[in-house]
């Protein structure tokens, strides 16, 4: 199998793994603001990396359904990192993609909102994750560690200390 064929049936399984989510979100434009993001388009590069970490240690024949959860939550962090970048108190950006960003579709407060929820979403889709506890346990504190303070968010902060602005696209921190 070629790479490309490769990661297009990799897509394919996260699209689909995620599918449904946020559609029962009330209400149902901020349903609408939280899917509007994940599934606008993207080369889904992170998730990809986690599939294939996945596959590489445990094999491709049991490895993609428990690499899902892991693949999604990382998909999660990185959109909820965009939705906040484009934010006028950060970056300021109209387009995400080749669209308008959530705040400018919809308003600021339910682009702060929507990336809070993407946000905390990948802690759930973790802790729901049909894996060992002890796993589950690890890669909820690994991603907290990677997106909170410690990590993603140091880098931001770093990055405004050392720009004096916040033009320090931090999503690609993460």
């Amino acid at each position: 199998m070629s790479f490309p064929e490769w990661a297009n049936a990799r897509r394919a399984s996260l699209e689909a793994f995620i599918g449904d989510r946020y559609l029962d979100a009330w209400p149902a434009t901020f349903g609408q603001a939280m899917r509007y993001p994940v599934f606008g388009g993207g080369k889904r590069f992170r998730p990809l990396l986690v599939m294939a970490a996945f596959e590489a240690v445990r094999g491709p024949s049991e490895s993609l359904r428990d690499a899902l959860p892991a693949a999604t939550a990382i998909e999660l962090i990185h959109t909820y990192s965009l939705v906040h970048d484009d934010l006028p108190c950060m970056d300021d950006d109209d387009i995400r993609r080749g669209r308008p960003t959530v705040h400018k579709q919809w308003d600021e407060a339910t682009a702060v909102l929507s990336g809070d929820a993407l946000l905390t979403d990948a802690f759930l889709v973790l802790a729901d994750a049909p894996l060992d506890p002890n796993i589950r346990i690890a890669l909820i504190r690994e991603l907290s560690v990677a997106s909170g303070y410690l990590g993603m968010i140091d880098r931001i902060l770093t990055s405004k200390l050392l720009l004096k602005d916040w033009s320090c696209h931090y999503h690609c921190y993460l």
